[in-house]
């Protein structure tokens, strides 16, 4: 329970909510921390670029020519896996549009939902 309550679920919601929706906001906290930390490492990254950039411009190494970064790492052009990984979720989010399409006609025909 204290994981929850850190995750600003009160203690009236942590006794009123399912299993089901408790482990969905903890799904959440995990995504949360996991882009918390990518962000984190992220930052390292341009503080260790801009230190070695500070360092080239005072002691120039003949064969390097280090340079900060002109635009940000996001930016830059995603691997193939990546744009597979985007791809399979645009599918993924078709089929479930798709879905409820399908349920939201049923409902509307008189059908019943369970």
């Amino acid at each position: 329970m204290p994981d929850y309550l850190a995750e600003g679920v009160s203690y009236f919601e942590f006794w009123k909510l399912n299993p089901r929706a408790l482990k969905a906001i903890a799904k959440g906290a995990e995504k949360k921390a996991k882009k918390n930390d990518e962000v984190a490492w992220n930052m390292g990254i341009y503080v260790l670029e801009a230190i070695m950039a500070g360092i080239q411009s005072v002691f120039p190494a003949e064969n390097e020519d280090f340079e900060y970064p002109r635009i940000p790492h996001s930016h830059e052009q995603p691997t193939p896996e990546e744009r597979e990984e985007a791809r399979i979720n645009r599918e993924i989010m078709k089929a479930i549009a798709g879905e409820e399409a399908f349920i939201a006609r049923a409902k509307a025909a008189g059908l019943p939902s369970r």
